[in-house]
């Protein structure tokens, strides 16, 4: 099976709309195409498939294999959201350290920790205490879940923008 079939089946299945998911979707439809999302996890295979379902969304999407390839991305590119995951296998940096970096970089980009481990509860809450958004992406995850917790964070973004570029009199 190709990767983009395997992303399909994944994705088959539609969100429930109600009328606050219908103003998300609006808000973040309005805006999709210049979201700019970079994947940051070791596991090719949910890198391809997130990529995929995202970028049928309408975001443009990048993955990077660990944080060492995703600071360089982030020196040369600007992302509007980063989905890091917590714990790699193969790299001197885990998730927590690369949020940190980031921070000390002063990247302007939200992030969203992922983890897949149950005792990641600790560094979770250290990260969010750092910056990261406030909902983690549990592995596994259904891509309706993740698509959720994306488009949330992107909505509290934008609202966030409007905030201080026009500020309320």
């Amino acid at each position: 099976m190709n990767r983009r079939k395997a992303s399909k089946m994944n994705v088959g299945h539609e969100m429930p709309q109600n009328s606050e998911q219908k103003g998300i979707d609006a808000a973040c439809a309005k805006s999709s195409d210049h979201w700019r999302i970079l994947i940051v996890d070791d596991e090719q295979i949910l890198r391809e498939i997130w990529q995929d379902a995202l970028q049928d969304e309408g975001y443009d999407v990048a993955t990077a294999k660990d944080p060492e390839e995703a600071l360089k991305m982030l020196d040369s590119r600007e992302f509007d959201l980063v989905l890091l995951d917590q714990v790699f296998k193969a790299s001197a940096l885990n998730g927590l350290d690369a949020l940190r970096e980031m921070n000390t970089r002063r990247y302007s980009a939200a992030v969203i920790m992922m983890t897949g481990y149950t005792d990641a509860e600790p560094n979770i809450v250290k990260a969010v205490r750092e910056g990261a958004y406030r909902h983690t992406i549990r592995k596994p995850s259904t891509l309706t879940e993740i698509m959720e917790i994306v488009r949330n964070c992107l909505l509290e973004r934008s609202r966030e923008t409007r905030e201080s570029v026009a500020p309320e009199l």
